[in-house]
Order: structure tokens, then sequence, then C-alpha cells
């Protein structure tokens, strides 16, 4: 027989007491009053206690890693969906845009990943043969997660990042932020390579005691409001410009147009 019982841990109600448990915590009685939103979003991934440095850290981190500039891909994507009218259509747009990309949040949880086994194989090497390792290491991968910045040498907000993490290193030990440093060194002396935001990010996050598969999760949702303001602004637009390109706009290049016998006979 079918086992018909769906199971959660996220969250239940008690009709009688009128509340409302998120994660075993009272809606009501306690998250109103105790949490604010970006605690409320860790809490969902997994992260049950933040200290107030980390707070501010986090706040700071998702403001960072969505900049809203609009001639970013997912909110392009997300304005031309929302200009037929529709917010919600922009907004799934912006996110759908993400799954399995090569850059986005998706990419997070393979950076944080690729964290995770180039520190340890520096926990069991010696310092001088620890770069040398670490390089072989790289070498075996088809893909660099979180290396790669379009147009501009550096990622701007890796320096903006850093502040924000120095203020955090005061109290934590950041041995995946060090990690990235020294898979930057490396990959900067040896391919030329520069990080971009996923890098740094994920490193931040693991040193935060967030799980790999939670990472991506987090910085999505945090997102969200970045995503909401282009696809609000789109459908109350509704520009007719992303609804159609204007044809004096394109120009055919592929192969001349052949009429068949029949159409030159109708001539």
């Amino acid at each position: 027989m079918t086992n018909t019982e769906m199971t959660t841990s996220v969250a239940y109600s008690d009709l009688v007491k009128g509340e409302y448990y998120f994660f075993g915590q009272p809606l009501f009685e306690h998250l109103i009053w105790e949490k604010d939103l970006v605690e409320i979003i860790a809490l969902s991934t997994g992260k049950n206690t933040l200290t107030e440095e980390e707070k501010k850290f986090l706040n700071a981190l998702a403001m960072i890693t969505a900049p809203p500039d609009p001639r970013i891909w997912p909110l392009k994507a997300a304005r031309i969906l929302a200009s037929y009218g529709c917010f919600f259509a922009g907004l799934a747009t912006a996110n759908l845009c993400l799954g399995e990309a090569r850059i986005g949040f998706h990419v997070l949880g393979e950076a944080a990943q690729l964290l995770k086994e180039v520190n340890c194989v520096a926990q069991h090497t010696s310092d001088n043969q620890v770069e040398e390792k670490i390089y072989k290491l790289i070498k075996t991968k088809k893909h660099l997660a979180g290396f790669g910045v379009p147009l501009r040498e550096t990622d701007e907000r890796i320096d903006a990042l850093r502040l924000a993490a120095e203020q955090l290193g005061k109290r934590n030990r950041l041995t995946y932020w060090r990690t990235f440093e020294l898979l930057w060194h490396i990959l900067g002396k040896t391919k030329g390579l520069s990080p971009n935001i996923a890098l740094p990010t994920s490193a931040a996050l693991l040193d935060l005691g967030f799980q790999v598969k939670d990472i991506p999760v987090f910085c999505t949702t945090t997102a969200q409001y970045v995503f909401a303001a282009h696809a609000h602004e789109g459908a109350q637009k509704a520009s007719p410009l992303l609804q159609r390109f204007p044809d004096t706009l394109i120009q055919y290049e592929g192969k001349e147009l052949q009429q068949s016998p029949r159409s030159r006979n109708a001539d």
C-alpha cells in the first residue's frame, strides 16, 4: 500500500492555541518579536542562531551579492516578462534564470564545494608543498566555479565584502576565507584568473556554519528584494519596447531568401 503521509520539519500549526511554529519556534509568541528577516531566512536554511555581528554581516552580504543593475541578465529577463503587465511573471523569470546557470547563485554551491576540497588539501599538506598540491587539484577540474569576471579586471563587490568580513573576523575564525585568499593567489599567479563574488561569498557562509547545499538557497532568498523591485517597475511601465523589438533595429544576415518555381510562376 502506498504511503500517503507527508512529513516536514519546517512548520506546523496548533489550531487549539492559535499558533504557528516555524522550525519549532512559535511565530506569534517569539519569532515576530525576537527575529529579523535575515535571521528567519538563515533559520529556513538550517542556521539556528546568529550573533549581532553575524547578523550585520549577513545583511551586508545580502546587498553586496545582489547588485541592482538592470543590465544584469536575470533582472533584464524579469523586466521583459513583467512588461506584459504581470509582476509575478517577472519575479518567477528572475528565479528560473538561475537554475543550473554557470553564473548567479547556483554557482555558490559549486564554489563552496571547491573551497572545502582545497581546504582539505591545505590541512593535510606541509606549507612548502601546499601550493603545488592545490594546483594539482585544480588541474583536475573542468570548470572552476567562482572564477571569471565579465567586462572588467576584478569584481568590485569583493572589496566591499572583504571590509565586512574584516569586522566579522575579529571574533570568528575565518578558515574558508583564508582558503579563498590562498586559491586566489595560486590561480592569479599560475593562470592569471580573478575570482568573482561567488567564491568569497561561499567562503564567508561556510565560516558561519552554513552547509554547501544551503548557501545558494540563502543567497537566492535574500536577493528577492532586487528581483521584486525590477519586476514591479517592469509591470508598472509595461514598456512596448520590451514587448516587441522594433523591426527597424533588426537586420537579417542569413542566406538570401529563395523563391520556389511555383511562386515565381504565380508572379
